[in-house]
């Protein structure tokens, strides 16, 4: 009995780091640093969604849709390609720092603004559709 819960213990250890790799990957061909300061450049095909994040500090989010879900992180001004994507699009963000300065949230796609949203609580939330 002793051994069935070790092994249900490794597995379950296994799948959370799977799951929190996959929450934390970049779905861009292009190198980037996730702990830098400054924007990363992010871009790729015209029919990439793009999320740009404006905020000075810590900051936490998540990307959902038809394709499933994405959790995002980041410190400062972000720029993060989530890839060629349709149907709907939520992306949330919040501060991690535990301030509740004013964070600015974009989609795009092709250089177009699909949806916009600045505000002073150190939260944004944003639904599209592709």
């Amino acid at each position: 009995m002793e051994k069935k819960f070790e092994i249900g213990i490794l597995v379950l250890i296994i799948c959370f780091v799977v799951a929190l790799a996959g929450c934390t990957s970049n779905n861009s061909s292009s190198s980037n640093t996730d702990d830098s300061n400054t924007s990363s450049s992010n871009t790729g095909n015209s029919d990439d969604v793009i999320v740009e994040v404006s905020y000075p500090g810590n900051w936490g989010g998540s990307a959902s849709g038809t394709f499933g879900y994405r959790g995002l992180s980041g410190q400062g001004d972000r720029t993060i390609n989530l890839g060629s994507l349709s149907g709907s699009l939520t992306v949330s963000t919040w501060t991690t720092d535990g301030s509740s300065g004013t964070m600015d949230l974009t989609i795009k796609r092709d250089g177009k603004v699909l949806g916009s949203q600045s505000n002073t609580y150190g939260s944004a939330s944003l639904t599209v559709n592709l």
